[in-house]
């Protein structure tokens, strides 16, 4: 999904249906709705569902900088040099390891700042309609209409609950003839 989706979905429903799809990025409230938009993308994966990675990072003199992951690293959940787990400690600007040379790091990233014809980064389960209820809440509390901010507060919630919602296949005990 792409911010522009996202901001037609907010102006679909507030009722401001334009003709041609695709809103000028230039309007003012368009670019406010772009502001709650990217705040809502933040509280999905701060909040709701996180966004996971893993990469290759190099440790020397047992620790390596967060700064050498691709993404913006907000939490490393675990280190593994070879299949096996490593011991570490994350600190501000990086994080010391029991073990140097090549580790695979699985990391928690915050989402990148979304521009108009950008993907936006959240989880798959997330539609478009749930982002948008979000971005609207944060845009009816900044234009003082609290009951509408309310309303999509909580719809956003509903949906974020859904989305979270793990799904796990149900599996049925064997039966035993007696």
């Amino acid at each position: 999904m792409t911010l522009k989706q996202i901001v037609d979905a907010a102006k679909f429903w507030l009722g401001q249906v334009s003709e041609k799809p695709g809103v000028d990025p230039k309007d003012e409230q368009t670019e406010r709705l772009c502001e709650c938009a990217n705040a809502a993308i933040e509280e999905i994966a701060a909040e709701y569902i996180p966004l996971v990675d893993t990469a290759r990072a190099e440790a020397k003199y047992g620790k390596f900088p967060l700064s050498d992951l691709p993404r913006r690293a907000v939490a490393v959940r675990q280190v593994k040099k070879d299949g096996k787990a490593v011991a570490f400690r994350c600190l501000r600007t990086h994080c010391e390891v029991a073990e140097n040379g090549k580790l695979d790091v699985e990391y928690v990233y915050a989402p990148r700042r979304a521009e108009w014809d950008d993907e936006c980064e959240v989880a798959p389960s997330v539609a478009v309609k749930t982002v948008a209820f979000g971005a609207l809440a944060e845009y009816c509390a900044i234009e003082g209409i609290p009951d509408l901010a309310e309303d999509f507060g909580d719809r956003f919630r509903r949906d974020m609950r859904a989305a979270a919602r793990v799904r796990r296949e149900v599996r049925v005990p064997r039966r035993m003839w007696l």
